[in-house]
């Protein structure tokens, strides 16, 4: 049976003499980084035949809602693929990250320069929401009759007459 200080001894003297290996080990290779860059995340997403205010959209997506002003679309991957995708295809933005959400103020889309986009992204069970907003154009007033606005003319049937 061998002393605390005979394995101890033995331990320390084993690499000394190659611990019985006749051949090296082998470096190992360098240590890749599991973090992908987001030209690689936007990579990961092709372009569809969807189009949202002058963005492509990624292949697959599906549109639920759309008006004049704004657009909700289902893009079938991750929050952070879908965020790298938008980002290299908007030439200015802010970005908020909002209760779970991702959101682009003041997005210029590169193919739209004049266009501004307000774009939230929302994480559901299996795709990502993406819900486009339309502002006004740069340089350009809002139109009148905006929501939340109350302006009427005196032509609107919708007022009552004035009593004489």
């Amino acid at each position: 049976m061998l002393t605390n200080l005979q394995t101890v001894t033995f331990v320390v003297l084993l690499p000394l003499f190659g611990a019985g290996c006749s051949e090296p080990v082998p470096d190992l290779p360098p240590a890749t980084s599991p973090a992908k860059t987001r030209a690689t995340l936007a990579e990961d997403l092709p372009e569809g035949k969807l189009e949202a205010f002058g963005i492509q959209l990624p292949a697959k997506s599906s549109v639920k809602t759309r008006t004049p002003s704004s657009m909700i679309v289902d893009v079938p991957t991750e929050v952070d693929k879908t965020v790298a995708y938008l980002k290299d295809r908007l030439a200015t933005f802010k970005t908020e990250n909002r209760k779970g959400q991702v959101v682009f103020t003041d997005a210029v889309p590169k193919s739209a320069p004049d266009r501004r986009l307000r774009i939230t992204l929302r994480p559901t069970s299996v795709t990502t929401e993406v819900a486009f907003l339309s502002l006004p154009k740069l340089g350009v007033a809002p139109p009148p009759g905006i929501p939340g606005e109350e302006t009427r003319s005196d032509d609107d049937p919708a007022k009552p007459a004035p009593e004489d």
